[in-house]
């Protein structure tokens, strides 16, 4: 149970969460659960590095994405914290930005993420393939 309540505090981005169990048999049999959670902080999006890229700018596809790297105005936007959610949505935002730009070979070949060892930071790294353009007529 403890594994699982971990497994999704992970896909939360909090790394740091610890879970502890503590079973007690009951009469008639039945058992009491405690469960102490200390669910830690959402790790922060350090840097994001997009590998393959040749026809835009890191900054300008960086930009589609809702998930940023760490900045001044983090505080406020908490667009910095690590979500296993919402890097799966930039990703499906990425292609979506090629595709409509005529980049119809356009493929992610694989993401990385990264934690540091004291589970308060996310590097990601995105290699992509922007294939050939084809040109689209409107």
């Amino acid at each position: 149970m403890s594994q699982e309540l971990e497994r999704q505090y992970v896909a939360q981005g909090r790394y740091g969460a610890i879970v502890k169990t503590e079973v007690s048999d009951l009469p008639r049999n039945r058992v009491s659960i405690k469960i102490d959670i200390d669910e830690g902080d959402v790790a922060k999006i350090r840097h994001i590095n997009l590998v393959g890229n040749s026809e835009f700018l890191d900054t300008e596809l960086l930009d589609q994405f809702e998930q940023k790297k760490t900045g001044w105005l983090s505080w406020i936007t908490s667009d910095d914290k690590y979500s296993r959610e919402k890097l799966s949505s930039d990703l499906e935002t990425l292609e979506s930005f090629y595709l409509d730009r005529g980049y119809l070979e356009f493929e992610i070949l694989n993401t990385q993420v990264s934690v540091s060892p004291d589970k308060e930071s996310v590097f990601i790294t995105i290699n992509i393939n922007e294939g050939d353009i084809f040109p689209l007529e409107r």
